[in-house]
C-alpha cells in the first residue's frame, strides 16, 4: 500500500506549485510514462504476433472497469473521446416523431450539441432550469414525461461541479418509461459510482483518472441495446465498437488503475471529499458565495467572480493553478493535494479579492 504522503512525492510538479486544476488535466505521476510504454514493451515489438496480449489487456481493463461500476464487462466499449461516443449514441439511439431528449441547462456543450440534429427529424430537445444547483437533479425529473427518450446528464457538472445522484435519477427515468445517458468525465476518478441505474455512461481519461488524451470509456447496459441501431461501421461491421481501441491509451489506464488502487480507492475519494469541504468552508470565511451545492459535490468548488479570468491569470503568476471557466473560478482538489495546498490558495486569493 501507498500512502497520500509517499503519493505526492510522486507528483515532481508538485514541488514548485500549487496544482488545483485536476478538473481541465489530471497531472501525471513520475513513472507512469513507464505504464504507457509497457504497450510497446510487452506487446507491438512482436507485431501482430503479440495480439494476444493486446487483447488480455482490453478483458482486463473492461472488468476492472466493470466491478468498480458495478455492470457487466461485456457493458464495457472504448471511443477516442466522450465527444466521439456521444454523437455516436446520439446518432445511433431509435427515437420517434415527436420524442425528447431531456437535460438541463448549463451541461458542457460537447455533451448538448451533438443531439441538435434530432430536431431536424421532428424530434425535439428540451431544457430543464433549477432555480438553484440543489435543486438540479429534481428539475430535471420533473421535465420527463411520456415522451421522453433519453434524459442527458453530468455525473458531476462541470462548472458548479454539483453532484448528480445517479441512483434516483435512473430509477426516475425508468419509472416514466425513459433511459439515462451519464457523462461522467468529471467524476471517474473522483467520486464512487454506481452504474446499476445507468443505461449509458461514459468518461474521458484525462482528467481525474489520471490517463491520457485520445482514450474514452462507456458503458452501455445489454438491456439498453435494442434501443440502438449503430450509425456506423467499421472492420467488424456495424456496432457500437466499431474502431480499435486506443491500445497505449489501455496501458496507461490499467496502470492509472493500479496506482488508484495501490493507495485505495476509499482513501482517495474520503481525501477528495475532505478537501473539497475545506476548501468551501474557506471560502466561506472569505465571504465568498460558493455556488457547488455542499451535500452533492465531488472535487470541483466554484464561485462566480467579475475578475475571474484576471484572478486566475495572477494566480498562475504565483505557480497556483485552477481554471475560469465560463463565468465560474473552478477550484479542483484531487487526492494529490493538502490543506496546505488550500490554504496558501486561500492566503493568496484573500489579497487579490
Amino acid at each position: 500500500m501507498k500512502t497520500l504522503e509517499e503519493a505526492r512525492r510522486d507528483f515532481s510538479f508538485l514541488k514548485d506549485h500549487i496544482y488545483l486544476d485536476s478538473a481541465t488535466t489530471g497531472l501525471s505521476w513520475d513513472g507512469q510514462e513507464e505504464a504507457v510504454a509497457g504497450f510497446f514493451k510487452e506487446a507491438k515489438r512482436r507485431g501482430y504476433v503479440g495480439s494476444s496480449v493486446w487483447g488480455a489487456k482490453e478483458q482486463k481493463v473492461k472488468e476492472r472497469l466493470a466491478k468498480l461500476w458495478n455492470v457487466k464487462p461485456s457493458e464495457i466499449y472504448f471511443y477516442s473521446s466522450t465527444t466521439e461516443f456521444v454523437n455516436l449514441l446520439a446518432h445511433s439511439i431509435k427515437i420517434e416523431v415527436g420524442q425528447t431528449v431531456v437535460m438541463a441547462q448549463g451541461e458542457y456543450p460537447a455533451i448538448v450539441k451533438p443531439w441538435q440534429f434530432l430536431v431536424n427529424q421532428g424530434a425535439g430537445v428540451a431544457f430543464t432550469d433549477a432555480p438553484c444547483e440543489e435543486q438540479r437533479d429534481q428539475a430535471l425529473i420533473d421535465g420527463i414525461d411520456e415522451r421522453t427518450k433519453l434524459a442527458v446528464v453530468s455525473h458531476v457538472q462541470y462548472t458548479a461541479g454539483t453532484k448528480t445522484d445517479l441512483t434516483m435519477l435512473g430509477k426516475a427515468c425508468h419509472e416514466k418509461g425513459a433511459l439515462l445517458f451519464v457523462d461522467g468525465t468529471q467524476a471517474f476518478g473522483a467520486v464512487d459510482t454506481d452504474l446499476s441505474q445507468v443505461d449509458f455512461y461514459v468518461a474521458s481519461t484525462f482528467k481525474w483518472s489520471m490517463g491520457v488524451f485520445g482514450l474514452g470509456v462507456a458503458m452501455i447496459k445489454e438491456e439498453a441495446l435494442h434501443h440502438l441501431q449503430p450509425a456506423f461501421s467499421g472492420y467488424g461491421g456495424a456496432k457500437m465498437q466499431y474502431n480499435t481501441p486506443n491500445y497505449p491509451g489501455l496501458w496507461a489506464l490499467d496502470g492509472a488503475l493500479d496506482y488508484f488502487e495501490e493507495i485505495g480507492w476509499d482513501e482517495i475519494y474520503e481525501q477528495i471529499a475532505e478537501l473539497s469541504e475545506y476548501l468551501m468552508n474557506g471560502l466561506k470565511k472569505l465571504k465568498i458565495d460558493v455556488l457547488t451545492p455542499e451535500d452533492a459535490r465531488a472535487g470541483i468548488v466554484s464561485f462566480q467572480h467579475e475578475n475571474g479570468a484576471q484572478i486566475e491569470k495572477q494566480m498562475a503568476e504565483k505557480g497556483i493553478y485552477f481554471a475560469y471557466r465560463d463565468g465560474y473560478v473552478r477550484i479542483a482538489p484531487h487526492f494529490y493535494n493538502t490543506k496546505q495546498d488550500i490554504d496558501m490558495m486561500l492566503k493568496a486569493l484573500k489579497e487579490m479579492i
